[in-house]
């Protein structure tokens, strides 16, 4: 399904703006849940300031970070693919297997794909590009996580 948006898009302050209509992306949700075998699927859903998930593409900067915080980018490289599963598209690897620019589904959903045979305890990251709301950082991965 291909998506024509008319006129500019503006990322700004958080508010997403196509066509005259805002949408203010206060929260972001990080869902882990096992996949297949040594398989990590993390969703990463968009809501607006009513817990309301934002159906609307927008692009993220999605990251594995060791911190809780998000502060960094993490220092161990899965040992399979880190890339978009069923729902969300990847743009570019800004550093393989562990920062990605994607973008969400139509529904203001992205699911991040982690394969990785050490189970790595990663915290994943996402912050929505051109805006200031920050980073929404998951719990950490554990073992069972991954399929």
């Amino acid at each position: 399904m291909t998506t024509h948006m008319s006129g500019p898009l503006q990322v700004t302050y958080g508010a997403i703006t196509n066509a005259g209509a805002d949408v203010d992306v206060t929260k972001t949700t990080l869902t882990p849940a096992a996949g297949s075998a040594n398989v990590c699927l993390v969703t990463i859903q968009l809501k607006d300031a009513t817990g309301t998930a934002i159906a609307r593409r927008t692009p993220l900067r999605v990251y594995l970070s060791d911190a809780a915080t998000g502060a960094g980018v993490t220092a161990t490289t899965a040992s399979g693919a880190v890339a978009a599963g069923a729902s969300g598209t990847d743009i570019v690897a800004l550093t393989s297997k562990k920062v990605l620019d994607v973008l969400t589904d139509a529904s203001g959903v992205y699911i991040l794909s982690i394969t990785d045979t050490g189970k790595t305890g990663f915290y994943v990251c996402a912050a929505v590009m051109g805006a200031s709301g920050g980073v929404a950082v998951s719990s950490q991965l554990v073992t069972g996580n991954y399929g």
